[in-house]
């Protein structure tokens, strides 16, 4: 199924919802196609996951692309966009790499909040969250990830005094 069918779908079962007043699950200022976007997501980590080499090997566009996200979107790597996404960016930063058949919203824990505002709010790091291919060898990630992690201290608004990677199960 191309992603333009999953989209189509996706538009389709949110206005269902939408129309029926039920909600996919509970969240405070989320609205139900933000939701279902989410769910999208998980499911194409969850492909990843299961079949992402040979989605990669093949160029199949449901393959993920390794790439920072901010606000459920691929963050380009250049100063501008780093600069328009943390406009107050600390020289601190952490890293946030999740797990197998994940996405970065893992990081979100039941109140709302994630790991990485904490780690923010508590420490002052800056929190920059990695979307992956988990269904790739390892090896393969690990060499995406030392060049996205070069591409960021290239860019980055400012000098980086600290890099903190953190991640769980196969990004840890």
């Amino acid at each position: 199924m191309s992603i333009q069918r999953l989209r189509r779908s996706q538009r389709q079962l949110c206005t269902s919802v939408q129309a029926s007043g039920a909600g996919v699950h509970s969240g405070a200022g989320r609205g139900t196609v933000h939701r279902m976007g989410q769910g999208l997501e998980q499911t194409l980590a969850v492909l990843n996951g299961l079949v992402g080499d040979y989605l990669s090997r093949t160029r199949n566009g449901l393959a993920t692309d390794m790439a920072f996200y901010h606000a459920g979107r691929a963050l380009p790597l250049t100063r501008e966009a780093l600069s328009a996404a943390f406009p107050a960016a600390s020289p601190r930063v952490v890293v946030l790499l999740h797990g197998l058949m994940c996405t970065e919203s893992s990081w979100k824990m039941a109140d709302g909040t994630d790991y990485g505002a904490r780690l923010e709010r508590d420490l002052g790091f800056q929190a920059l969250y990695v979307r992956y291919n988990t269904g790739l060898p390892i090896a393969d990630n690990g060499a995406q990830l030392s060049a996205l992690l070069q591409a960021l201290l290239e860019q980055y608004p400012v000098q980086v005094d600290e890099l903190l990677l953190l991640g769980y199960s196969m990004g840890g």
